[in-house]
């Protein structure tokens, strides 16, 4: 039975550093940019719901930008979209939220993101700031998985997480903590 056991540990063994030294994990490389915008102090008076303020934050061959927002106040009824102009995805925050996600957005791919401040009529005075934007560089022009043709699936379950800046992709378990859970080679340094 002991020698069985032995024998099960080293196929676990050889099997993890198999998959660990074939693992493909593009090296991201990030840098913060000092962004320095501020909306005036807004709101919406009319009947419809606006947009009182946008900007666009452009990182030339960026592979993704996080945006980084300073001093912001959001009242109740108003909202920041941020909008990846890569793929479309979008990201709301109402006041709880953004600090929540300690006054940043997600990670959104491509050079090009767009911020903008959404009131419901009636809403209060709201303003914006953005401070900075972390940026990833790819350290290949490459955007697909293996050869010429990128044929991944866009996902929209909220389970699944990409591990920055390790590049891997990380599962939210189920636990009190809420926790994310990601192979052994991914861990450490991740947010």
């Amino acid at each position: 039975m002991l020698r069985v056991l032995r024998h099960l540990a080293q196929v676990i063994a050889i099997t993890l550093v198999a998959a660990t030294s074939s693992a493909q994990i593009a090296p991201l490389f990030e840098h913060e940019i000092a962004v320095r915008v501020a909306s005036a102090t807004l709101q919406n008076d009319g009947l419809r719901e606006r947009t009182l303020f946008q900007y666009l934050v452009a990182v030339k061959d960026a592979s993704s930008v996080q945006v980084r927002f300073g001093r912001t106040r959001l009242t109740e009824g108003t909202m920041l979209r941020i909008t990846s102009l890569t793929d479309g995805a979008t990201q709301h925050h109402r006041a709880i939220t953004l600090e929540q996600w300690n006054y940043r957005s997600a990670w959104f791919n491509g050079p090009l993101v767009l911020v903008e401040l959404v009131a419901a009529p009636g809403s209060g005075p709201s303003h914006v700031t953005i401070d900075a934007a972390a940026v990833h560089w790819s350290a290949g022009a490459d955007r697909s998985i293996c050869g010429p043709t990128d044929d991944r699936v866009l996902s929209y379950d909220d389970r699944s997480a990409r591990a920055i800046p390790i590049g891997c992709t990380a599962w939210l378990i189920d636990d009190p903590n809420h926790t994310f859970l990601t192979a052994g080679h991914c861990a450490g340094g991740g947010t």
